[in-house]
């Protein structure tokens, strides 16, 4: 789910011929249940070559603090993205060659001052 940052992210995916589906990471109750966007590719002859990104620009380059403002995905058969608002800092994490590319992170609820 996404506006103007990503609030949360869920997989589903094939092994062995059976739907596994991810956890929810992030905060995915009330209004942000409405604008979910669903990203599927043509597997096994489209798979992730590299994401990108922006995060929150919030004067702290620790990737452990970052707050990710947009998403896109890359594949061999071009791209799915972006999901967000494009502002901040940009990333971009391309795979080493193979096709498997993992997600690492966490969530958390954000307090406001």
């Amino acid at each position: 789910m996404h506006d103007n940052a990503i609030h949360y992210i869920m997989f589903v995916y094939d092994k062995s011929g059976e739907r596994v589906c991810s956890v929810m990471h992030g905060s995915h109750s009330g209004e942000y249940m409405a604008n979910i966007t669903k990203v599927k590719l043509d597997y096994p002859r489209e798979y992730l070559t590299s994401i990108s990104g922006y995060k929150r620009a919030n004067g702290d380059d620790d990737i452990n603090n970052a707050i990710v403002q947009s998403l896109t995905f890359h594949t061999n058969k071009g791209r799915h993205g972006p999901f967000g608002k494009e502002t901040g800092k940009y990333f971009w994490y391309p795979s080493t060659g193979t096709r498997s590319i993992g997600f690492y992170g966490r969530c958390r609820r954000l307090s406001t001052p």
